[in-house]
């Protein structure tokens, strides 16, 4: 009896011990699965992140800056030429300058454990703003006295103010009615769209189109087609659409810069723009008679 006991017990024992090695290994097998797991997913999800998608658009319109920047305007003998060169230096700076100050630091503060991306991105923003330091230098090289331009267009007195006020009054009534037409109501904006809707694109966008461009492609002696073909590309930039208002928009800034001089009322007017839109964003007709 006394063996028999001991052979049940150890047949017990030897089965739990069985059982106890199964379940060690199931769990090791399940760890190192969850481990192998870990392995192939954190890099599809390092792919499918905004922030990488940014980095590899980024490394792009470095190399794109590189190259265009070899193809300055002020040496191309060939009108077309230099107005593609012209063009093709000014987007690329657009992009640069619009990835640096936005869309790389706001993938990088909506990434979540990144690891490394997240250092890389960080180190973009310096890289592309060296680059487009750079280009801005040689793209000005062949402008006289261009520190002194700059301060010209930045100037304000009592005729800039009048006529600045003058040819507000277009931009606000406009402004009021697609409001209302869109049955639009206030929407407070967050301060990322603020910044880089209502702060840093009209500024990167004047600066380079109202500014730079004119000078680059036809030296500041533009004519009614040049300011059409300006706002055609203005308009592709602001992406895909029918809705042909920054065509046109872009038309009217171009009218106030020539009659006030003044960069900054265009800033101001674009400015004023970007934050009605984004302030009173559209609302469907349906959804505004229910409300």
């Amino acid at each position: 009896i006394n063996r028999c006991f001991e052979f049940r017990g150890s047949a017990v024992a030897n089965m739990v011990m069985r059982h106890a090695l199964e379940g060690q290994v199931e769990s090791d097998t399940r760890k190192s699965c969850f481990d192998y797991s870990g392995i192939i997913v954190k890099p599809i999800v390092m792919i499918d992140s905004d922030l990488f998608g940014t980095s590899i658009l980024t490394l792009a319109l470095i190399l794109l800056g590189a190259i265009v920047t070899l193809f300055n305007p002020y040496k191309q003998k060939r009108r077309w030429v230099r107005y593609c060169a012209s063009i093709l230096n000014t987007i690329s700076l657009i992009l640069l300058l619009s990835n640096a100050l936005v869309f790389i630091p706001s993938a990088i503060f909506s990434a979540k454990d990144l690891g490394c991306l997240e250092a890389v991105g960080a180190i973009l923003v310096p890289i592309c703003f060296f680059f487009a330091y750079r280009q801005v230098r040689s793209l000005t090289a062949g402008i006289v006295s261009f520190r002194h331009q700059i301060r010209s267009v930045f100037q304000f007195n009592i005729k800039v103010i009048a006529r600045a006020v003058l040819f507000f009054i277009p931009v606000a009534v406009a402004a009021v009615i697609e409001i209302r037409l869109a049955g639009s109501r206030y929407s407070p904006p967050s301060f990322t769209m603020i910044w880089k809707t209502v702060l840093v694109a009209p500024f990167i966008e004047e600066f380079c189109f109202r500014f730079m461009l004119p000078g680059l492609a036809c030296n500041e002696d533009c004519m009614p087609g040049d300011y059409l073909l300006f706002s055609i590309f203005f308009l592709l930039l602001h992406g895909p659409s029918l809705n042909l208002f920054p065509f046109f928009f872009s038309l009217y800034l171009y009218f106030v810069i020539r009659k006030t001089g003044n960069l900054a009322v265009t800033i101001l007017f674009h400015s004023f723009w970007n934050f009605c839109i984004l302030a009173f964003p559209y609302v469907p007709l349906q959804q505004s008679s229910m409300q």
